[in-house]
């Protein structure tokens, strides 16, 4: 309704690895929504053609129940794809105040905030902003002081 021209693509392998009955589950929901025209399975691709997508995306969503580090979204943020996801897990901690976070998965307000990470540029400035803030903190410089001072912290003990 809010942008009907909307298209998600999965990129992953979904459809392999003892994923099999979930890529069907998929599958279905796809069909019984009436989306088929909407939702794009790419499988698992290449790491060039995994930043193209990170590139072209207006947006990364992530509506994981259960996430450690979340690689994808410090990979959405390293491509200045903007990040709305589940508040679950560690995203939180990964996200580091940055991107958008949300805690329970109310489908039209998460739909309002895609629409707004799309069509409201300062919105979009100030979230892409954040994140490369957030992103410093994994500079491998920025790393290894942390790792450094948490030696000198337990050998100090």
């Amino acid at each position: 309704i809010i942008n009907p021209d909307s298209v998600l693509n999965i990129v992953g392998s979904v459809q392999f690895a003892g994923l099999e009955m979930y890529f069907k589950e998929l599958l279905h929901l796809v069909q019984k929504l009436g989306i088929t025209g909407s939702v794009e399975f790419k499988g698992k691709v290449s790491s060039s053609a995994l930043a193209q997508f990170y590139d072209e995306a207006d947006l990364l969503i992530s509506m994981s129940e259960h996430e450690g580090f979340c690689v994808p979204l410090i990979e959405a943020m390293h491509h200045d794809t903007p990040v709305l996801a589940r508040n679950t897990s560690a995203v939180g901690e990964t996200m580091g105040g940055a991107g958008v976070l949300f805690d329970n998965p109310e489908y039209a307000e998460i739909a309002e905030m895609m629409h707004m990470l799309v069509s409201d540029a300062e919105f979009r400035y100030e979230i892409i902003e954040a994140q490369k803030r957030r992103l410093k903190d994994f500079d491998n410089s920025e790393v290894l002081r942390l790792w450094l001072e948490t030696l000198r912290d337990i050998a100090a003990w």
